[in-house]
């Protein structure tokens, strides 16, 4: 999968020249910025019958404490990488510095005022290879891909995401995860390599990932806990890419 063109990362000087990806059009008054401490806006969404049933990590219900306490740690992680950010737009991060995450993960809406509405996540971690049914085997091969060093092309990544249901199937998410891989992962984290997990019946998070030119790669059978979720253990849809 190619990514040639990439957005500018852009910084914002209104808020203390935080960094952010704008998203091209027709979603220009879309963004991609860090997380901030007053995202608790996440506790909606991640209740919604139209979202929580489709993910397998967050706990349901999702509560305020919860999004205070991702939110906390996520911006005492970026903290310290924040003197790598330049405010210069033509040399954004200084020279040579490389990432192991994505510090601009939180989809944002931008008003006519100013003001922004949090969407939701497009983020991407290393994998813990979801895809392999036998413990051991999945524990060795995360443990070998966790040790492997900053900037390997051949580390599995995966990526995860949620959107807020007001905003679905407007091409939201595509554009983001795009933006996500070429304006980000490709330059700054030397990302090759992704594997993505979709629930059984989630036609919609499918049809971004076909869309970005990932390839299914299989059917993993009752895999998906219910968690409190869902009526009934689930299926996962597999699907891979190499971006270049």
């Amino acid at each position: 999968m190619a990514f040639a063109h990439r957005q500018p990362i852009l910084f914002d000087k209104s808020r203390n020249d935080e960094p952010y990806i704008p998203l091209p059009a027709p979603h220009d008054n879309i963004r991609m910025t860090p997380w901030r401490l007053t995202d608790v806006e996440a506790v909606p969404i991640l209740n919604h019958p139209a979202v929580y049933p489709n993910l397998l990590g967050p706990p349901y219900p999702y509560t305020k404490e919860d999004a205070e306490d991702w939110a906390s740690q996520q911006v005492k992680q970026f903290e310290p990488d924040r003197q790598y950010f330049t405010g210069d737009e033509g040399a954004p991060v200084k020279e040579g510095k490389l990432f192991d995450y994505a510090p601009m993960p939180v989809i944002r809406e931008v008003q006519p005022d100013g003001s922004q509405i949090f969407l939701g996540v497009s983020d991407i971690v290393r994998s813990n290879h979801f895809g392999v049914t036998d413990k051991q085997r999945k524990e060795e091969l995360t443990k070998e891909n966790e040790a492997k060093p900053l900037g390997d092309p051949s580390i599995m990544w995966m990526i995860g995401d949620y959107l807020a249901p007001s905003h679905h199937g407007k091409g939201i998410m595509t554009a983001a995860i795009r933006e996500l891989i070429r304006s980000w992962c490709l330059p700054y984290m030397h990302v090759r390599e992704i594997e993505v997990m979709v629930i059984e019946g989630n036609l919609g998070s499918r049809r971004v990932f076909e869309k970005l030119g990932f390839k299914y790669t299989g059917v993993l059978e009752g895999v998906i806990p219910t968690q409190g979720k869902r009526e009934k253990v689930m299926d996962e849809w597999l699907f891979r890419s190499t971006v270049e």
